[in-house]
Order: structure tokens, then C-alpha cells, then sequence
């Protein structure tokens, strides 16, 4: 499994006692490294990680269908997986491949592991395949063996269909139907979530799935796990792995939109860095590998802001709905957190109140009350985008008096009420400053 030149013995260099691949045999294998002594030759150190890497290759292979890996196998093999990677950066080319090499191929073991430890199901029926042809002698010619899906594939299949299935449901929590052709808000358009899910998928489900925070976790998980919704699945000491990589993504998509010229290259300092263990072998980082100075705004791809951008534009157009403005996608980037049972008991609360205050059944103002309460006790702007699912859901009965009450209760001016409802004031007229005989 070694590859790379090999440098001759350091003269005088101390006898390694534990260490080798002799003493990778039991416990934590990469612990030999640990005791290698400064002057160790190149040739001794790729063996002492060759050794380790096939130590736990074979505790990966070793173990029999459906029975768990154990939590001391996963975490020897994630800290082992972290300490090659780290190793990718180190002046030597060849040492660098040859990492990666082992890298891959503790991933690769690890994936495997992972899925036929999960307890298999029935296996599922299959349909009698067609006959194929006869063959010239008039044998029947085998069928080709479809190639499964590596464990790769598989978890970024039903994490796609899980992260769409989680943003679609919150984006349809406020939507109105469509009557008479009628450009709806971006927030209450049904063609809305049709748009976001096909973005998810294009721009955002790749580089989340392919995330190294995202992979250590992945081979943990199965599809199963995931039908439990993203938020208890992902959920870590540290925070919600998905949740921080989509509100990265988004942050990202702002700033590109922000500031659409690409964003300047950082400042590289040289500084003085501690010295790591591989290091001690001569093996340190890439001159490339400075530090940043610190003083530069975080980056952004100008390239995947105009595409999510255009995919909103275009599909506002298709899909008749007024799109959003730039600073409406902290909208979007706030709809992963949306509680869905929430919502859907305040507009049942909204409704009844709406109505029954409409039919004089109820005092006056309690719609008003109920609605400017939400603004409070649900995250922000859920409580205005309760208000404006209510209003278009509900004209009939949200009615002038209902609606300048509730207008009202947000300013005594025009320029208060659309600062304090700017969605609200942006796509529902102004009836404050209206006089309506009643």
C-alpha cells in the first residue's frame, strides 16, 4: 500500500519501543505515531501509517452483516480520517497523494460498515425479468447485473428528498389558492415552492451533501432516520449541522447580491505558526498554507448568487407571482426553522376569530388582538406572514373595518405602519388613510 520515495535512516536514531506496525495490532493503532521519535526516517513513518490505516480497514471488514459497528470503532475511524485529511496539505507531494489515498479508502470501508450494519428489511419482491434473446446458439444470454448504488449515493439520495421534502412543507405553510390569475406574494404563491424546491436541488443539495461536517454523519444515519425531519436528526452539541450549512448558503447568496463584483483575494501573512507532530518529521505545510490576516469580509460566489437569482426571477415569471426583493431572502433562509404545527394552529385561530368577529358572533377588535399577538410569540416575520395569509385567504371577511383597525394598531403614520408592516403595507392597500361609508 506504500508508495513514495524513501530517504535513508537518520544515523543514531533511538529504537522505537510500542511502536510499529506490531503494536497497531490492539487498541488505537494510530497511537504508534505518538511514540515515533523526531530523526525517524520517511520510509518507517509511511509503514507505521500504513499499518495503522490497514489495522482499522480490517476491524471495518471484519465485521458481520447487521451487527453495530460499537462507538469506539466510529470514533477511531472519524480520528483517523481527520488526522489523513490534515495530512493533505504537507510540502511533500507524494506523502500528500498518498494520504488522500488512505483517506479514501478508510471512507470508502467506513460507508460500507455503516450500511450493512443497519438491520436489513424483507427483501423486496422482485418482477419476473423478461426473457432476454436467444444467442446464436440458442441459449438464453444472462441478464446484466444492475450495479448498486454506492453508500455515497445512496445517503445523498434520501438526503435530497428529505431537505426538499423539509423546505417544501415550510414553504407551503402560508400559501393562498389563486383566483382569476392573480399575482400573489412570493410568500403565498403556490408555484413558489415549486421554484425553491427545484433551487434546493440544483444549487444546494451538492455542495451540503458533499460538506465534511455532513459525510461524518451520514454514515451514522439511514434513510429511516432521516423520515424523522432534519432538525432532531442533525441535531449536535455544536448546533444543527444542515441548519448552519443552509444559513451559510444563504448568507452566501446575499452577499453575492450584494455586492456583485468578485470578492477580493485576502491578504496572506506570514506568521509564525506552533509546531504540529508531522512537523517533527520535516513534513510541514504549504508555503500556499498562510494565514489570512483576519481583516477581510467572509467570501462569497458571485456565480451561485446570479443563478439562484435568475432561477427566482424566471420562475416568478412561469409561475405568476411577484418575486422577492433582495432583502427578502432572510425570508427564505428562515423558513428551515418555520414550526409547521404552529402555524397551522394560529391560522385555524385566525380563521375562527376572523369570522366570528366578521358575523358580530365575537368583540370587536379581537382579530386585530390575536393577529398583533402572533407577532410576538411567533419567530419573526411568521407573525406579519400570518396577518398576510389571513387578509388573502380571507377577504370576505377580513373587511374594511377589520383591516383599518389592524393597520391602525401598527402607526399613527403611513411611514410607521410600513416600517413595522413592511410585507403587510408592500402588497395590502393603505385603508387608514381610505374613508369607506359603511
Amino acid at each position: 500500500m506504500t508508495t513514495g520515495n524513501s530517504s535513508q535512516p537518520t544515523p543514531g536514531a533511538p529504537a522505537r519501543k510500542g511502536g510499529g506496525p506490531e503494536a497497531a495490532a490492539s487498541g488505537d493503532p494510530f497511537q504508534t505515531l505518538v511514540a515515533l521519535p523526531p530523526q525517524t526516517d520517511r520510509a518507517t513513518l509511511v509503514r507505521t501509517i500504513d499499518a495503522a490505516v490497514a489495522t482499522v480497514l480490517r476491524r471495518l471488514q471484519e465485521k458481520e452483516p447487521g451487527q453495530p459497528l460499537g462507538d469506539e470503532l466510529i470514533r477511531l475511524t472519524r480520528s483517523a480520517i481527520d488526522f489523513l485529511e490534515a495530512c493533505t496539505s504537507v510540502q511533500d507531494a507524494d506523502f500528500g497523494k498518498q494520504t488522500k489515498v488512505w483517506a479514501a479508502q478508510l471512507q470508502e470501508a467506513f460507508g460500507a460498515a455503516a450500511a450493512s450494519a443497519r438491520p436489513a428489511g424483507p427483501p423486496p419482491r422482485k418482477a419476473p425479468a423478461p426473457s432476454k434473446p436467444a444467442g446464436p446458439s440458442g441459449e438464453k444470454r444472462p441478464a446484466a447485473a444492475a450495479k448498486p448504488p454506492s453508500a455515497g449515493e445512496a445517503f445523498r439520495a434520501a438526503f435530497e428528498a428529505s431537505l426538499c421534502r423539509h423546505i417544501r412543507r415550510r414553504a407551503e405553510a402560508f400559501e393562498v389558492p389563486v383566483r382569476n390569475q392573480e399575482r400573489l406574494p412570493f410568500v403565498l404563491a403556490p408555484a413558489f415552492s415549486v421554484v425553491l424546491e427545484q433551487i434546493v436541488k440544483a444549487r444546494f443539495v451538492p455542495p451540503m451533501a458533499g460538506n465534511r461536517r455532513l459525510r461524518g454523519l451520514a454514515n451514522s444515519l439511514n434513510a429511516a432516520d432521516l423520515e424523522n425531519g432534519l432538525m432532531a436528526v442533525y441535531a449536535e452539541p455544536g448546533g444543527n449541522v444542515v441548519r448552519a450549512l443552509w444559513d451559510e448558503m444563504w448568507a452566501e447568496v446575499i452577499r453575492g447580491l450584494e455586492n456583485p463584483a468578485p470578492p477580493p483575494q485576502k491578504a496572506r501573512v506570514k506568521r509564525e505558526k506552533k509546531q504540529s507532530w508531522i512537523d517533527r518529521f520535516g513534513f510541514g505545510k504549504r508555503d500556499d498554507d498562510e494565514e489570512d490576516d483576519g481583516q477581510d469580509a467572509p467570501g462569497y460566489d458571485p456565480e451561485l448568487a446570479r443563478q439562484v437569482w435568475h432561477a427566482l426571477e424566471a420562475g416568478a415569471i412561469d409561475g405568476n407571482f411577484d418575486p422577492p426583493r433582495i432583502a427578502d431572502l432572510a425570508i427564505i433562509r428562515m423558513m428551515f426553522g418555520i414550526d409547521v404545527e404552529a402555524v397551522d394552529e394560529a391560522k385555524r385561530s385566525a380563521k375562527q376569530l376572523l369570522q366570528q368577529e366578521a358575523a358580530g358572533q365575537a368583540r370587536e377588535g379581537v382579530t386585530r388582538d390575536f393577529l398583533n399577538q402572533q407577532f410576538k410569540l411567533l419567530p419573526a416575520p411568521c407573525g406579519e406572514m400570518l396577518a398576510l395569509w389571513t387578509y388573502f385567504q380571507h377577504r370576505d371577511q377580513f373587511n374594511y373595518k377589520i383591516l383599518r383597525s389592524f393597520q391602525a394598531s401598527h402607526g399613527q403614520t403611513a411611514e410607521q405602519r410600513r416600517k413595522f408592516l413592511p410585507l403587510f403595507m408592500r402588497w395590502v392597500p393603505d385603508f387608514t388613510t381610505v374613508k369607506v361609508q359603511i
